[in-house]
């Protein structure tokens, strides 16, 4: 387990395989908001802290099976595997946006 304060702006976001998500912009309660210059569609996307698998080298390592932010496709097991298909649910964090069923993602 780590602690959430360790999670500074500025982090690189990571897969479980280490290739690259997001970077941080802050971490608002328990999610982490994203950075919007790694988005496809240039908004903000955040991810719950509780996808965290661990901090190594100013770096945050996302657990395997993670819904990706918009922009990347499938989850993070599917595109390890190279399966990936679509997106896992409404991450914009916008109106009408949702978490996707037991993901923690926003």
């Amino acid at each position: 387990m780590f602690e959430k304060w360790r999670i500074k702006e500025h982090m690189e976001v990571s897969d479980a395989a280490g290739r690259h998500i997001g970077t941080v912009d802050e971490v608002e309660d328990n999610r982490i908001k994203l950075t919007r210059s790694d988005s496809a569609d240039g908004a903000h996307h955040y991810l719950d802290w509780e996808s965290v698998d661990r901090i190594e080298d100013n770096r945050v390592y996302l657990k395997a099976g993670t819904p990706l932010p918009a922009g990347r496709e499938g989850t993070l097991s599917e595109t390890e595997s190279g399966t990936g298909t679509g997106m896992a649910g409404d991450l914009s964090g916008g109106p009408g946006a949702g978490t996707t069923s037991g993901s923690g993602v926003r």
